[in-house]
Formats: structure tokens, sequence, C-alpha cells
């Protein structure tokens, strides 16, 4: 409070939110008989223009981010209080 009719607050929140997406089972291609160059991704097949069968690209991945929200509020009362 910095005087009878003005007065300051400030508030701060924060969030931590981490996602991982792993898989359940860590299979191999050689588990289902397959050879490929790279033995630690499944073969995908790709169509110009169309849709992707097979491995998701990029996985496994996750996220994590900190967000925060500072405020700060002055508050000014003109009028007496009644």
């Amino acid at each position: 409070m910095f005087a009878p009719n003005l007065t300051g607050e400030l508030r701060a929140g924060a969030n931590h939110i981490k996602i991982d997406f792993v898989a359940e089972a860590k299979l191999k291609p050689a588990d289902f008989g397959m050879s490929v160059p790279d033995s630690t991704n499944f073969p995908d097949l790709r169509i110009a223009g169309g849709p992707t069968f097979g491995a998701i690209s990029g996985y496994p991945q996750g996220r994590a981010t900190l967000p925060s929200s500072p405020n700060y509020i002055l508050s000014w009362l003109k009028d007496r209080m009644r």
C-alpha cells in the first residue's frame, strides 16, 4: 500500500510441462525379418503429394515448456470510501 487510496499488487504464476512420447516396445526391423540400412528405424513408403506409410518420422519426440505470467495491478481510488 502506497497511500490510503493507492495500492499495488504483484502476482506471478508458473507451470512446468514435460511430455515424453516413448514407444512401449522397443522393436527393430530385424525382429520382423526385415533387412534395412538403418537397423534402428522401420522402413517407410512416401508417395509424392500423398500419404506416408510405415515409420513415424522424428519419433520418439517430446516437449518441455515453462510458461510464466507476471502481473502487476495498480489501483487508485479517486473518491472517498463510504
